[in-house]
């Protein structure tokens, strides 16, 4: 499951995303709070930590191909998330900056 997938491979992951946040920042996050890696991956792709990994993931760079297209799949929520909610220190501040936006008139969540 993704849930068994180290953190460090997913600080390392968000680390070298084009949009993502710098190596240093994603160190803060995680010497601040060792679950907020995990949560940011799974609110950007939308992954659980109960979900299977592919079983073609048979590699680290398979499995690093595969979440930059799952991330393609979920849409951009990457541009913008870590200017707006995380500070210097890596204080995750969630509600800042949410991964979806509601619309109660017109009944939908967008994200």
């Amino acid at each position: 499951s993704w849930g068994k997938v180290p953190s460090e491979f997913l600080a390392s992951w968000l680390a070298n995303l084009p949009d993502g946040p710098s190596k240093a920042l994603v160190d803060a996050i995680d010497a601040r709070d060792a679950f907020a890696v995990r949560d940011i991956f799974g609110l950007l792709t939308q992954i659980r930590p109960s979900d299977a990994v592919p079983k073609e993931c048979v590699s680290k760079e398979v499995m690093r191909i595969t979440m930059n297209k799952r991330l393609e799949q979920v849409g951009p929520r990457l541009p913008g998330f870590f200017e707006a909610a995380v500070s210097a220190e890596g204080i995750v501040s969630w509600a800042k900056s949410p991964l979806f936006r509601l619309d109660w008139d017109g009944n939908k969540l967008t994200g």
